[in-house]
């Protein structure tokens, strides 16, 4: 038994089941060039900003990583990292608690502060950008 009575080509209900069937195309068409968009779109986004390393960064990196630890563990450096938290405590009281007389002065030694600070930092910073790298390349090995 049949519920949907099926036109003949002669009859006016033929005309109505070919626009529906037009428009049913149609619609699938938009449809599938949405989703393919989105999922385009969806691909660019999840892949945005990582960059893809090569073997010869992943050395540097594994170089500049060992020099970085080895110069955190050299004598000299501590000491002139201890120096260096001197100099700055000094300055960052002088910012914080002097009032501001002249603020010229004190941007300079805003400046200072944040120069020292990066000095003693720059080891450590190189570090994790290098481990980040080597991670990096590692995860692309892996997926390949």
């Amino acid at each position: 038994m049949r519920l949907v009575r099926r036109a003949r080509p002669g009859c006016p209900g033929h005309r109505l089941n070919c626009m529906a069937a037009y428009w049913l195309l149609l619609a699938c068409g938009l449809f599938l060039l949405f989703g393919g968009c989105v999922s385009l779109g969806w691909k660019i986004w999840r892949d945005w900003g990582k960059k893809v390393y090569t073997e010869e960064e992943k050395d540097e990196a594994i170089r500049m990583k060992r020099e970085m630890e080895e110069l955190q563990e050299l004598p000299g450096w501590k000491t002139l990292v201890k120096y260096a938290e001197v100099q700055l405590s000094g300055r960052k009281n002088e910012v914080l608690l002097k009032p501001t007389e002249n603020p010229y002065q004190q941007e300079y030694l805003k400046g200072e502060v944040n120069g020292i600070d990066l000095f003693i930092r720059i080891p450590k910073v190189i570090v994790d950008e290098s481990q980040a790298v080597i991670n990096a390349v590692n995860r692309e090995a892996d997926e390949v």
